[in-house]
């Protein structure tokens, strides 16, 4: 990786891997970063910047067309929006819709035309989410 981060999310999408967001090394300040990895040529890329600054959020491919990022924190607050990237435009865009609860720490799962958010933590004093939403 170009940069050394924590809290980042990854996915594989078109045969390259993505990793997005985390904290930079101060520990606190979320990031929009988005690095890709080419194993055909063994080198590193930037891509389009997510809208929103994002730590511990959930990152998977849909349909193997486009990137779904959802949930995650802002300096330890967590969020419930989602950002679709579409690497033939190399460009983020907010979802209509995000998740119906604020979610860190989540788990994302894609069944190639649904994206699943499955747990993490609801608010900034640690609280349990224990549904799963499927989006």
């Amino acid at each position: 990786m170009p940069a050394p981060r924590s809290g980042l999310a990854s996915a594989v999408l078109e045969g390259k891997l993505f990793v997005a967001g985390g904290v930079g090394k101060d520990g606190t300040t979320g990031l929009r970063t988005v690095d890709v990895f080419d194993p055909a040529t063994g080198k590193w890329a930037p891509a389009a910047p997510m809208k929103a600054r994002r730590a511990n959020f959930a990152l998977v491919a849909l349909e193997g067309k486009r990137l779904v990022a959802m949930g995650g924190d802002v300096a330890g607050t967590p969020v419930n929006d989602v950002e679709i990237y579409d690497p033939r435009t190399d460009s983020w865009r907010k979802a209509e819709h995000g998740l119906t609860q604020a979610r860190a720490g989540l788990v994302g799962l894609s069944t190639f035309t649904f994206v699943y958010a499955i747990g993490g933590r609801g608010d900034a004093s640690g609280k349990e989410v224990k549904s799963t939403e499927v989006w």
